[in-house]
């Protein structure tokens, strides 16, 4: 499918667009210093950069970086207040039209295609394959290797070229790709920042290659995406082993990326599977120990920037909202009881 409207940049910078932009962007983050001094002179700072767009003066910013330490050490490199306006009102336009492209057996960063959908269909799936475990069922799961890092940048704007005609769209998107770069050569550039939201339409778009690979050339049946996390199931170990070569091989030699072998699990079904932080055992499944343990360290850390007015209660309830989501999933009811007496002091 190619996107043929003409007018994609219009709608991009429309007035109406880039306020809307600022209100999700602004959402949960009224307290902070720097927000609320854009605010003070908000129309007139919205004005000034749709006149930058327009008048193709627009340059992107330098980005500040921080660590945050999760299930692994991440670097977040976050842009300016104007850069995220561009960026957020970029997704409100392009990602409603990516996402009619997308397969269904791709998740995160989508509407109604998150974490929780997720593991619901990893179970449904696993219990499919295996005859709810009766039978031999054997599951590889994999993650590319330094995915965001690895995108190349050539290959991200030959396949928005494929789908996007707008000329002025094109020439938006290509600045934001090259505002981040970890190699110097002009030609070797790849890499999209953890921090961008338009990097989680980016990645999407990237590796949706792979899901038509899988899906429709290799006519996998048992197949799910996470972002860069992948589960494939067959009945057949040897089987299971070609499809994996096969897609290694698409992913090095198409992509530029791979998935080595210390990024690669394969076993049983039946001996429990660990995918999008959840565990999955024969007839259910729970949330990881060490993702929980996430979830509470982090809403402890929370909570204790709420009592220093550095995030607003927004913010927080929003976070807690999406644990309790994740926890009403599987088998957690002591877990989500637990986590219900940590969270009482702030969220009635």
């Amino acid at each position: 499918m190619v996107f043929k409207d003409k007018n994609l940049f219009d709608k991009i910078i429309s007035e109406e667009n880039i306020y809307n932009a600022w209100r999700e962007y602004r959402r949960g983050k009224k307290s902070r210093q720097a927000v609320r001094e854009f605010e003070r002179n908000l129309e007139k700072n919205l004005l000034s950069l749709i006149l930058e767009l327009e008048s193709n003066c627009y340059i992107h910013g330098q980005y500040k970086q921080f660590i945050i330490q999760d299930s692994k050490r991440r670097i977040i490199s976050s842009p300016s207040i104007k850069d995220h306006i561009v960026h957020r009102a970029i997704y409100r336009v392009l990602y409603p039209l990516f996402d009619k492209i997308f397969f269904s057996c791709s998740y995160s960063c989508r509407v109604n295609y998150g974490v929780h959908k997720c593991a619901l269909n990893a179970k449904r799936i696993l219990c499919s394959a295996s005859n709810n475990y009766v039978n031999q069922a054997w599951v590889a799961h994999g993650d590319v290797r330094k995915c965001f890092d690895s995108i190349n940048h050539n290959k991200l704007k030959d396949l928005l070229k494929f789908r996007i005609s707008c000329v002025r769209t094109l020439d938006l998107l290509s600045k934001i790709i090259d505002s981040y770069s970890l190699a110097s050569i002009v030609e070797m550039s790849c890499g999209i920042p953890l921090g961008n939201l338009t990097s989680q339409l980016f990645i999407n778009i990237y590796l949706h290659e792979l899901d038509f690979f899988v899906k429709q050339k290799m006519g996998i049946k048992y197949y799910i995406r996470y972002a860069d996390d992948i589960l494939i199931i067959n009945k057949e170990k040897n089987i299971l082993n070609k499809q994996l070569n096969e897609i290694r091989f698409f992913l090095k030699y198409n992509l530029f990326l791979e998935i080595p072998d210390d990024h690669l699990v394969i076993k049983k079904a039946q001996s429990g599977i660990e995918f999008v932080g959840f565990k999955f055992l024969p007839n259910y499944f729970v949330i990881k120990q060490k993702t929980f343990s996430r979830i509470k360290n982090k809403f402890i850390n929370l909570g204790y920037n709420y009592e220093q007015n550095k995030i607003d209660i927004i913010a927080l309830e929003s976070a807690w909202q999406s644990y309790c989501g994740m926890l009403q999933y599987g088998c957690n009811f002591s877990k989500k009881h637990s986590l219900i007496k940590l969270v009482s002091p702030y969220v009635t």
